[in-house]
């Protein structure tokens, strides 16, 4: 008889449709508001030095785009390992710039990222939030896609 659910599926399932949804959350809350990601990316911007970036809003389409494309590798099998990928590298890059402003001195009440879905709170804690779902997912690919040695 074969066993068509077993724990390993389960956990891959989880981790892949867990990550799909908060992307996909996200990028649906920016669509749906990007006023808090413009804000956001007009602060990020200038803690680089780059005063009066006026292409904020599309920043942010841009973002929502890329999220909903990496919800659709993590949702479709053969793409989920990209998916993941890409999903960790998005990650850490927020979590980067969240950063940059964190160290910077600089706090917003409200980093935009779910939109209206998930109201924001301070910047330290959307640093938390980012930081978690990033060791999330970077256990996630090492559970999922790295090989196992067998003693």
């Amino acid at each position: 008889m074969v066993q068509c659910w077993s724990p390993g599926v389960f956990w891959k399932a989880l981790i892949r449709y867990g990550l799909a949804s908060v992307f996909l959350l996200s990028g649906v809350g920016k669509l749906v508001d990007p006023a808090g990601g413009v804000g956001l990316v007009t602060l990020v911007s200038e803690a680089f030095g780059v005063v009066g970036f006026v292409y904020g809003k599309q920043v942010v389409y841009l973002v929502a785009a890329v999220e909903m494309f990496i919800v659709l590798l993590l949702l479709i099998e053969p793409y989920a390992r990209a998916g993941l990928i890409m999903f960790c590298g998005l990650m850490a890059l927020f979590t980067f710039g969240l950063t940059i402003l964190a160290i910077s001195g600089i706090d917003v009440p409200d980093c935009g990222c779910f939109g209206p879905f998930i109201p924001g709170g301070s910047l330290k804690l959307a640093l938390l939030r980012n930081i978690a779902i990033l060791l999330f997912s970077c256990c996630g690919y090492v559970m999922l896609y790295l090989p196992r040695r067998v003693m």
